[in-house]
């Protein structure tokens, strides 16, 4: 696949939490359109791939989403290119508000108008 049909392009990705390494150099390409499953038992480091992705966890290596760095340590950078983590079961943003959650949700809808609609039915 040629990095002009890459939609993400991780590379040489690794991930520790403190002094624990939870991913060593993993690559992986998805292109556009394409459908792709992490799949491995519990500890494999499914969940940790995909918060490094977003920049949650430390990281050393390289993201790109549609040929752009993705900015680490930086998931609002990352939801504001369009790549954005959706937690598994009824995972939220714990240091944020109900209000800020719903907020982050929407980000990249630029209508206030219709933000302010949407906000109103969801409460």
């Amino acid at each position: 696949m040629s990095p002009a049909t890459r939609a993400l392009e991780v590379e040489a990705l690794s991930a520790r939490y403190g002094h624990v390494e939870a991913l060593s150099a993993v690559d992986l390409f998805v292109g556009e359109g394409e459908l792709v499953a992490v799949l491995g038992p519990n500890g494999a480091g499914k969940s940790t791939l995909m918060r490094a992705v977003m920049g949650l966890v430390l990281t050393d290596g390289t993201v790109r989403f549609r040929g752009t760095q993705v900015p680490r340590r930086n998931p609002v950078g990352a939801a504001a290119m369009g790549l954005v983590l959706v937690p598994e079961g009824r995972g939220i943003f714990a240091p944020m508000s109900v209000a800020e959650n719903l907020e982050l949700g929407a980000y990249l809808l630029s209508d206030k108008a219709e933000f302010a609609r949407r906000h109103e039915r969801v409460l």
